[in-house]
C-alpha cells in the first residue's frame, strides 16, 4: 500500500510501495533503475521461478513502468525468458542523445545448482557452453521500454579470463558529457574458485563510442572479491567515481581519471561506508557544476565484521548524499528499519528521487519495493532526525 507523501509545494515527503511481490515461492531480486529521456521510468529485475536462490531454476527478466514519476505502476512485462535458462540481470542504460534504452543480462544453463559448479563446467570445456549460449546479451528499446528488440549476444574479451567475460550485476550504466556509454564489466581469473572469499578476479568498465553497438574494454582493477558488484557515477571534473561490494567491514572505492584510465586502479576502503556484503546503489544527481558532485549511495547500513555472506546484516536500509563527489558522506536517512538488501537510484526531471530496493517482513528479498522522496525528506528538518550513524 501506497504510504501517503506530504504535497504541500516544497515540503518532504517520502512514499513507499512493493514494485515486484512474493509470488509463492517465486520471488524477484537484483533490481536496477533508470528514467528514460521523456521521463518514463523503467525497473527492472530477475523474477526467479520457484526458488530465491542464485542458481538452479529458471530466471526470466522483468520491467514495471512508471509514466507519472513513480506514483502508480504499468503491470510487469517479461522482456526475455527461455525454458531451461537461467537469466541474471545486467546494467540498465539510457543514451539521452537517443533516448534508446539498453538493459543487459546474462545467460546461463538452468542445470547448475552454483556459481562454482558452473565456473567450473566453463573452465573446463569453455566452447561447449559457448555454443549452448552462455555469455552476456543486450536488448533495447526505442519507446521508452514499451516494446524491445530480440536479445543480442555481446562479444567481450579480457586476456585473464579463464572463463568468459561478462557484463556486470544490475543497477545501471552512465553516459559521459562526450556521449560514450559505461557499463560493469567482470571476469574471473582463477580456474579455482571459493565463495566468499577473495579471489583473483578483473572488474573492468566496457566503454561503447558508437551508441552501444560495439563495446570495448577500458579502465581495470582486481578486487577480488565481488567483482561483478559495483556502482560508477560521472563526476563533475571528468573523473569518474567508483563504488564497489567488498568482504566488510566498508565499501571499497576509486576515483579513476577517466573510463581508459590506464594503470590498475587502486581501491581503499570508505570508513563512511558501512559494508554488510552487499550490493548498493549508487547515482550521480545530474545538473553538477564545477563547484561539487552530488551523488546518492544507499545500502543497509549495516557493518560485516565476520566477513562474507551473512543474513542478519543485511537491514536498516539507508540513503546517503554527498556533495563533494564521495568524499564525505554528511547526510544519511533511514529509508527502511528492517531486512533489506540490493538497491538502485534514480532521479525524475523535477528532482524527485526514487530508490528500487529488496525487502521483506522475513526475508531480506521477499519483494522488491520503490521509495519516492525529495531532497527535502533526505536532509531532514534537523540532523537527529537525518542521521544514521554507521
Amino acid at each position: 500500500m501506497l504510504v501517503p507523501a506530504v504535497c504541500t509545494a516544497g515540503a518532504p515527503f517520502c512514499e513507499t510501495q512493493v514494485l515486484f511481490p512474493k509470488d509463492g515461492e517465486t520471488v524477484c531480486r537484483i533490481p536496477s533503475l533508470v528514467v528514460a529521456t521523456n521521463g518514463v521510468v523503467l525497473a527492472t529485475a530477475d523474477r526467479r521461478i520457484g526458488s530465491r536462490r542464485d542458481w538452479g531454476h529458471d530466471t526470466e527478466i522483468v520491467l514495471r513502468r512508471s509514466t507519472d514519476g513513480g506514483r502508480s505502476w504499468l503491470p510487469v512485462q517479461v522482456l526475455v525468458s527461455e525454458r531451461g535458462v537461467n537469466l541474471h540481470s545486467g546494467p540498465s542504460l539510457i543514451d539521452r542523445r537517443t533516448g534508446r534504452a539498453f538493459k543487459f543480462f546474462k545467460k546461463r544453463p538452468a542445470r547448475f545448482e552454483s556459481f562454482q559448479a558452473f565456473h567450473a563446467a566453463i573452465v573446463t570445456d569453455a566452447d561447449r557452453w559457448q555454443r549452448w549460449g552462455a555469455g552476456s546479451y543486450v536488448i533495447h528499446s526505442d519507446d521508452a521500454g514499451e516494446t524491445w528488440s530480440a536479445p543480442r549476444r555481446l562479444s567481450l574479451e579480457h586476456p585473464d579470463s579463464v572463463g568468459t567475460p561478462d557484463v556486470g550485476n544490475n543497477v545501471h550504466g552512465i553516459q559521459l558529457p562526450d556521449g560514450r556509454l559505461v557499463i560493469q564489466g567482470y571476469c574471473q581469473a582463477s580456474k579455482d574458485w571459493k565463495p566468499e572469499h577473495d579471489n583473483p578476479s578483473r572488474s573492468f568498465l566496457l566503454v561503447s563510442h558508437d551508441g552501444g553497438e560495439t563495446w570495448t574494454r577500458g579502465a581495470q582493477w582486481s578486487p577480488g572479491y565481488a567483482a561483478m558488484e559495483y556502482g560508477i557515477a560521472a563526476l563533475a571534473d571528468g573523473r569518474i567515481y567508483l563504488n564497489q561490494r567488498s568482504l566488510g567491514p566498508h565499501r571499497k572505492v576509486a576515483r579513476l581519471a577517466g573510463p581508459d584510465a590506464g594503470a590498475d586502479v587502486d581501491l581503499r576502503p570508505d570508513p563512511n561506508l558501512p559494508e554488510p556484503v552487499c550490493h548498493a546503489g549508487l547515482h550521480a544527481i545530474p545538473g553538477a557544476t564545477s563547484a561539487g558532485s552530488p551523488i546518492l549511495f544507499a545500502n543497509p547500513a549495516v557493518e560485516n565484521s565476520r566477513g562474507g555472506y551473512q543474513e542478519e546484516t543485511r537491514r536498516r536500509l539507508t540513503v546517503r548524499l554527498s556533495d563533494d563527489g564521495g568524499l564525505t558522506w554528511p547526510t544519511a536517512r533511514l529509508l527502511d528499519e528492517g531486512r533489506s538488501g540490493y538497491a538502485d537510484l534514480g532521479t525524475l526531471p523535477d528532482g524527485t528521487i526514487l530508490c528500487v530496493y529488496e525487502n521483506g517482513p522475513e526475508h531480506y528479498d521477499d519483494q522488491i519495493s520503490v521509495a519516492r522522496f525529495n531532497l527535502a525528506w533526505l536532509r531532514g528538518p534537523t540532523a537527529e532526525e537525518t542521521r544514521v550513524a554507521p
